[in-house]
């Protein structure tokens, strides 16, 4: 049951992506001392409409692993540094397409890796260690 299409569709029925951008915003909006939001898949997506909503000056930075509904709010333009890493390919969009208008926007930062959607994430089959370990140090290094 440790898998990660269980636990997206767990989300989606318990949740959902409106529910968690507003869960976020509520988080945002209370921060009280500098902060960077780290994201990973539908939770990265969620940071990025959130991040627009609110007016908190304490969200600092947003760094979103393989946001994939992140093509659902290409409209929406970053308040926040915003970094974004994307996988090679998505099976439902075309990453290019959706980098080349992300990284268009003022503030917007992608990088398009060798790795696949859930490389970060220890339940997937996707997970890769090496990756993992270059993009912890990344993250630690911003």
């Amino acid at each position: 049951i440790d898998s990660e299409k269980y636990y997206y569709n767990k989300f989606i029925n318990d949740c959902g992506h409106d529910n968690y951008v507003a869960k976020l915003l509520n988080v945002f909006n209370n921060l009280t001392e500098p902060t960077a939001c780290i994201g990973f898949s539908a939770g990265a997506s969620a940071a990025w409409r959130a991040q627009l909503l609110t007016g908190n000056p304490h969200l600092k930075k947003l760094i979103g692993f393989y946001p994939s509904q992140i093509r659902n709010h290409l409209d929406i333009a970053a308040k926040v540094p915003c970094t974004f890493i994307f996988p090679h390919t998505e099976m439902h969009f075309n990453v290019d397409e959706v980098i080349s208008t992300l990284a268009s926007k003022s503030q917007v930062t992608c990088n398009k890796t060798p790795f696949l959607h859930g490389f970060m994430n220890a339940y997937s089959t996707n997970y890769n260690v090496k990756a993992y370990d270059e993009y912890c140090a990344l993250i630690k290094s911003t």
